[in-house]
């Protein structure tokens, strides 16, 4: 099931990652505002990504990142691994 957090509205990286660490479930989808939402992909990555656009991480951008955890609790800034990121630019 799906829930929302008003602590996410226009929260900075680290206000995310206190989200992400109380999430229940396999998968987690956050989405949120620039500045913080790209700060909290770029904090998350092990290794940024090869793109030209991830530093500056436009409108309706997308991060997927996978985690070596058991819980989410035990994500941390600079443990993710990114395996894919795309900008609806190049959706079309």
């Amino acid at each position: 099931p799906a829930t929302f957090s008003k602590a996410l509205y226009h929260a900075g990286a680290r206000a995310m990652l206190t989200e992400l660490t109380a999430a229940k479930g396999k998968t987690v989808l956050m989405l949120g505002h620039n500045p913080g939402i790209g700060e909290f992909a770029e904090r998350l990555a092990r290794k940024l990504p090869d793109h030209p656009r991830f530093l500056d991480y436009p409108t309706g951008a997308t991060t997927l990142l996978r985690f070596k955890i058991d819980n989410w609790a035990e994500v941390e800034f600079g443990t993710g691994k990114v395996k894919a990121f795309v900008i609806p630019r190049e959706l079309v």
